[in-house]
């Protein structure tokens, strides 16, 4: 019996030293098992931050919202960050007290800068942050119809590759054809290997595009232009259209 106690003496003290040897390696402050865990660390001051996402009216299957400070389609939503607390939006002489709602800016004049204002109140964590009030107040800027980015009618090139085959790259070109009575959107080539894809249905934003064709081979899609002048194209095509649908990626930097 003394020979078990003595065993078992013997494993919890190697399991403590175990964990205290895990503890010591594990540098994580938002891991309650880490020898650095913060209690606090998630857990921030009350803020009044807040998304504009640009919306669009109408069928547009492949569009996604995001954030922005400039709409091109007049429609827009706008989200607190902040779960569970007191909303107060203000815009222009209207105010809502919803987490999220959307607006319409159409009959705006283009140009309009528009202030957005979140007052956002909520009891604070006073143990974690003993100065915060539980109110905060964020106020952005708004710009109405400013210019699409994606405007079909200066010649973009982006070189770039399809992400299922990244060491093959090429150049696609955007720009609007008006050689024929009537003017498309062309994306060229969207698949390698095609001379070009004309748009019969073109939704703009301000950095994003929703573009589709009937014709065959078909083909629907998004393109979001990023901030620091790259492009992700997604789409989806078929050929013929009794063909399962297929997928594709690509990813370019803009060239001049």
């Amino acid at each position: 019996m003394k020979n078990f106690n003595a065993s078992i003496i013997l494993l919890i003290a190697a399991l403590s030293i175990l964990n205290s040897s895990c503890k010591m390696k594990c540098q994580d402050p938002s891991n309650m098992d880490c020898e650095n865990y913060d209690p606090c660390y998630s857990i921030k001051p009350v803020s009044a931050s807040f998304k504009i996402l640009e919306t669009v009216a109408g069928y547009a299957p492949y569009w996604q919202n995001y954030d922005t400070d400039t709409l091109a389609s007049s429609y827009a939503s706008f989200v607190a960050d902040t779960e569970g607390a007191e909303y107060k939006w203000e815009i222009g002489a209207k105010t809502y007290t919803d987490k999220s709602f959307s607006q319409s800016f159409l009959g705006v004049a283009r140009g309009t800068v528009i202030p957005i204002t979140l007052i956002v109140k909520k009891q604070p964590n006073k143990s974690c942050n003993p100065n915060d009030d539980g109110i905060d107040t964020v106020t952005r800027k708004l710009v109405i119809g400013g210019s699409i980015l994606f405007s079909f009618y200066e010649t973009k090139r982006y070189h770039g590759s399809f992400t299922d085959s990244p060491k093959d790259t090429f150049t696609m070109s955007f720009y609007r054809d008006t050689t024929t009575w009537t003017s498309y959107d062309v994306i060229e080539p969207l698949l390698k290997g095609t001379r070009f894809f004309e748009s019969s249905r073109t939704t703009y934003g301000y950095r994003q595009i929703d573009f589709s064709s009937d014709a065959e081979p078909g083909y629907r899609g998004r393109a979001f232009l990023k901030p620091n002048d790259s492009l992700e194209v997604y789409f989806e095509y078929y050929i013929p259209f009794n063909e399962p649908k297929k997928y594709k990626t690509f990813l370019g930097k803009r060239v001049r």
